[in-house]
């Protein structure tokens, strides 16, 4: 039975983490589909068996025990073992450059063994394997607080940027909200996100249809209209872009998280 406890970003330093994770199971599904969510994560393996994932169609590779996953613009394949388990945390983008001296952008669409970043990750799994989720936690607390500096304030906002309430505005537009040239905020969104000022904007919009179409019944059309689509058409076409579904086919198989899909066979894009 999967065991799932979220917890918000209370005694973290300000605007570093979203929530922290735990799954603990013997899943009764074998191959699990992850689409896009916006989000930079860094997670633990704990499960007793080796993991598989394929991201976009590519080679099977064996999940790390501990990895970085970037902001994600294609779906990708988890093939379960018989047992699995792990722990993570949710960061604002922002926060990476200053805990792994990276800029998240160089994580987009890809999946990093972070011991081969820095070793201290190894210490981190064998502590963090014996103890519980509360624990867990406090001590990724005393990580960040000791590794972590305060970044500027346009990197604090374009770090937040997907997670805001949609507008529907333009680079100029963005550009002078954020007080900022649009050639230095294409910059920015390139080394926070991994993409140009007019992808973000787009991504963005995307994001928050798979919001809706995940948690309302609300119709496609209605839907397509309140995330700042052109039309349903247009909607539709970028949808399946950054998921290989429509949106009709992914709230006809979405699981109770979102953004995942469960599924017995590995064959799931087909």
């Amino acid at each position: 039975m999967d065991k799932s406890f979220f917890v918000d970003h209370k005694g973290f330093p300000t605007d570093t983490v979203f929530l922290g994770w735990q799954t603990d199971a013997v899943p009764d599904y074998s191959s699990e589909m992850i689409i896009p969510k916006g989000c930079v994560e860094i997670i633990f393996n704990f499960s007793r068996d080796k993991i598989t994932y394929c991201p976009g169609g590519n080679t099977e590779s064996v999940l790390p025990r501990c990895f970085i996953s970037g902001i994600n613009t294609a779906s990708f394949i988890l093939k379960h073992s018989s047992h699995h388990a792990f722990f993570g945390l949710r960061l604002q983008p922002q926060v990476i450059r200053h805990l792994l001296y990276v800029p998240s952008g160089e994580f987009k669409d890809k999946t990093i063994d972070l011991t081969l970043i820095d070793s201290v990750f190894n210490q981190l799994w064998h502590h963090l394997y014996r103890i519980g989720f509360d624990q867990r936690i406090a001590l990724m607390k005393k990580w960040i607080h000791r590794a972590y500096t305060a970044p500027r304030d346009l990197d604090k906002a374009i770090g937040g940027f997907l997670g805001e309430p949609i507008r529907d505005l333009t680079v100029a537009q963005l550009s002078e909200q954020f007080c900022s040239s649009q050639r230095n905020l294409t910059r920015k969104f390139k080394e926070l996100l991994g993409m140009c000022t007019e992808e973000a904007l787009l991504y963005k919009k995307y994001l928050q249809s798979l919001e809706l179409v995940h948690h309302t019944n609300q119709p496609l059309t209605g839907i397509a209209y309140l995330s700042g689509f052109y039309d349903q058409s247009h909607f539709t076409r970028e949808f399946r872009r950054y998921t290989g579904l429509t949106p009709k086919e992914y709230r006809k198989r979405k699981g109770p998280l979102c953004g995942h899909i469960y599924r017995q066979s590995v064959s799931i894009l087909e």
